[in-house]
């Protein structure tokens, strides 16, 4: 058996939840290459990263085998150190190779495996919908102005493409409540969130940096977007902008069609 962990890489640097888990998966692919003829476990001690708040991440909604890790520790390498030879920078691709998410989405049923608790919710809120007729929208705007210095696509331009066709239902994730009400307003009883909560109320500050935000409403938001990016990859179409959060998605769903605004 290969054991592998996936750590972070240092306290300080402000990565975010989806960076590191698509990193995971892309690592866990080329693993599985490298070393077809091994059993693959994966352990994520994605531990310390402080804008989060919690102790190791991964844990919050996802199963591993904790047990192993706390047995075999010294036989656990780090999966950075096999020198992946895919070099796929994912982040900056408007256009996934359909090879790399056919490969991709068996490694994210295996090694991320929610809850059950969360694979319950998920089942409920994919019922609202119609899955075979809902368009879904990612727009990641506060942080990326915050942090990368890129501004999101307009809200027009996701209207524009939403309007060249009839959908049942417009899933709709967005890291403020403004942007999330004007959806509401312009396509009014067609639009879900299952936000509850849990997405700024501050159109210049990412939720994890509102005043207020403790570990119990962080749990909540973390919790709250890993269902939803869940979601996401179970629809029939989605528009994006640039985020890790909706690349796992892509990857998550070879069939899902899906187009990348910047």
């Amino acid at each position: 058996m290969l054991r592998l962990v996936k750590t972070i890489r240092q306290e300080s640097e402000l990565r975010g939840y989806y960076s590191y888990l698509g990193e995971a998966v892309i690592e866990i692919m080329w693993a599985k290459k490298k070393f077809p003829e091994e059993e693959i476990k994966v352990y994520f001690d994605l531990t310390n990263i402080h804008h989060y708040k919690q102790n190791n991440l991964f844990d919050v909604c996802f199963e591993q085998d904790h047990q192993d890790y706390s047995e075999y520790r010294n036989k656990y390498i780090n999966i950075e150190s096999l020198n992946s030879e895919i070099k796929l920078n994912h982040y900056e691709l408007k256009i996934i190779p359909q090879e790399i998410r056919e490969q991709a989405a068996p490694i994210i049923d295996e090694y991320f495996r929610l809850k059950p608790i969360f694979l319950n919710e998920l089942e409920r809120r994919l019922n609202f919908l119609n899955l075979k007729n809902t368009i879904s929208i990612h727009r990641r705007d506060t942080d990326m102005r915050f942090s990368h210095h890129i501004s999101a696509p307009t809200l027009e331009q996701f209207y524009s493409i939403i309007d060249e066709d009839y959908y049942s239902n417009i899933f709709v994730m967005s890291d403020n409540k403004q942007d999330l009400d004007l959806f509401i307003q312009k396509y009014a009883n067609k639009v879900l969130s299952f936000e509850d909560g849990t997405t700024s109320t501050d159109i210049n500050l990412p939720y994890f940096l509102m005043e207020g935000t403790g570990p119990e409403e962080m749990r909540k938001h973390i919790e709250n977007l890993t269902i939803n990016t869940f979601v996401l990859s179970k629809t029939k179409k989605l528009i994006c902008s640039k985020s890790n959060l909706s690349n796992f998605a892509i990857l998550a769903n070879p069939k899902l069609e899906y187009v990348k605004l910047n």
